[in-house]
C-alpha cells in the first residue's frame, strides 16, 4: 500500500496539488490551536503527533507557532523525503 502514496499521488487531480497547499493549513493549525490552547487542552510544551503527516504542512506550522514537540508519522516514502528535506521530526515510519 505504501508505493501507492508517490509523488504523483499528491500532485494529482485527488489532492488538486497537496504541495502548494501550505497557505491552508497554517490558517486551519492557527484556528485549532488557538482554540485549544483557550480551553487549555495544549500549550507550548504540548506534544503534538500528526498522523498521517503527508510531507508536514500542518507540523511546519506547528513549529512556526512555537510547538516544537511535534511529531508526525507518514507511509509514504515520497512524503517521508519531503519531510526531511524541511527537517521535520517523523516519530515513527510505518513500513
Amino acid at each position: 500500500m505504501k508505493n501507492f502514496y508517490i509523488e504523483s499521488y499528491y500532485k494529482s487531480s485527488n489532492y488538486s496539488d497537496y504541495t502548494e497547499r501550505a497557505g491552508r493549513y497554517y490558517k486551519l493549525i492557527s484556528e485549532v490551536t488557538n482554540l485549544l490552547s483557550s480551553i487549555n487542552l495544549i500549550n507550548k510544551n504540548s506534544i503534538i503527533l500528526d498522523y498521517g503527516c503527508a510531507i508536514g504542512h500542518c507540523l511546519l506550522a506547528l513549529k512556526d507557532q512555537g510547538y516544537l514537540n511535534s511529531f508526525g508519522i507518514e507511509i509514504s516514502e515520497w512524503a517521508i523525503e519531503e519531510c526531511k528535506k524541511n527537517n521535520i521530526k517523523l516519530y515513527l515510519v510505518l513500513e
